[in-house]
């Protein structure tokens, strides 16, 4: 039997319906699992992902993109490949990939979580013969604490730097993760938050199609300073946390990642992931049936060395 997935330099590849899965380069066609940059490149000829992706990537992509938009479980032919999005809890819009090809079923879960998420569809549980999933966390000391406990820690660090007149800064990525945050804490923080455009920009996008979020600004909005009353900034990671914020003479940072449980250096960190953690790969993997996995990305070799003897056929890909 002849996979229907197979492994290529721009990416997981589907010959029978000739189309590829998140590729890296651009390419003829593209379905795309959810609009992180890592997944979604711009430049190819077409494009296919769920209503919420499309607006989510509208500037990554760019204004010219062809895009095909695929409501969750409506099924599209690609020639004798019939395809369908399923939710993956993940990110707004996420979505898991079901093809179906002369009576085989495989399933690749994209990046995917578990764990509740106001922003996003939970994840969907999708029966399949081979599954294909990611192992970012697949580590058994990646178990991720309830997200009301995160939040109440996130609250408790804020508060006892408000007291103490510092900012505080969380880096979270301006994708997905600073929306999710942004809808826990609209219940608890009515002044606006300080963050970055790009966080800004999505947060207002998934505000208008019905997602709470707490109010934002950015630093060009913000008149003065002083009149922050939330005392929070959001910004990403990649840039440098005090950046524009010489205003404040006290500035206190930390990041809101799964990475955080391993967070070194005195770095703080709250635990909040929007990937699977350990457990939860593991009910995800006996949830499927599947018989045959293909592991992508992360812990592979660790899920692998787990899963043997297991009577699964487990093979690494190596993208």
């Amino acid at each position: 039997m002849s996979a229907l997935l197979t492994w290529t330099p721009a990416g997981l590849y589907c010959s029978a319906g000739d189309f590829h899965i998140d590729p890296s380069r651009p390419v003829h066609q593209a379905v795309l699992t959810h609009a992180h940059g890592d997944h979604a490149c711009a430049g190819s000829d077409r494009y296919f992902c769920t209503p919420r992706t499309q607006r989510l990537a509208a500037r990554r992509l760019g204004r010219w993109a062809v895009v095909r938009a695929l409501p969750f479980g409506a099924p599209h032919s690609f020639g004798p490949v019939t395809l369908s999005l399923h939710p993956a809890g993940h990110i707004y819009g996420s979505a898991q990939v079901r093809l179906e090809h002369q009576g085989e079923v495989w399933v690749v879960t994209g990046d995917f979580k578990r764990q509740p998420d106001p922003t996003c569809l939970p994840f969907e549980v999708v029966k399949c013969d081979t599954l294909v999933t990611e192992c970012t966390f697949a580590d058994p000391r990646f178990v991720w604490p309830a997200t009301e406990t995160v939040i109440r820690e996130v609250l408790a660090w804020l508060e006892t730097n408000r007291a103490e007149g510092a900012l505080s800064v969380l880096l979270c990525y301006a994708t997905g993760k600073a929306q999710r945050l942004l809808a826990e804490l609209a219940p608890f923080i009515t002044d606006p938050i300080l963050a970055d455009e790009q966080i800004v920009y999505r947060s207002r996008l998934l505000a208008a199609d019905g997602i709470p979020q707490a109010r934002t600004v950015t630093r060009q909005e913000l008149s003065d300073p002083r009149k922050l009353r939330s005392g929070l900034a959001l910004l990403p990671p990649g840039r440098p946390a005090k950046q524009g914020l010489t205003a404040w003479s006290q500035v206190r940072v930390a990041h809101l990642s799964g990475w955080s449980k391993q967070a070194d250096g005195g770095r703080e960190g709250f635990a909040l992931s929007d990937h699977a953690d350990w457990p939860a790969l593991l009910q995800t993997i006996a949830d499927s049936g599947a018989t045959r996995l293909r592991l992508m990305h992360g812990e592979s070799a660790r899920l692998e060395q787990h899963l043997a003897g297991s009577g699964l056929d487990v093979r690494r890909i190596q993208l």
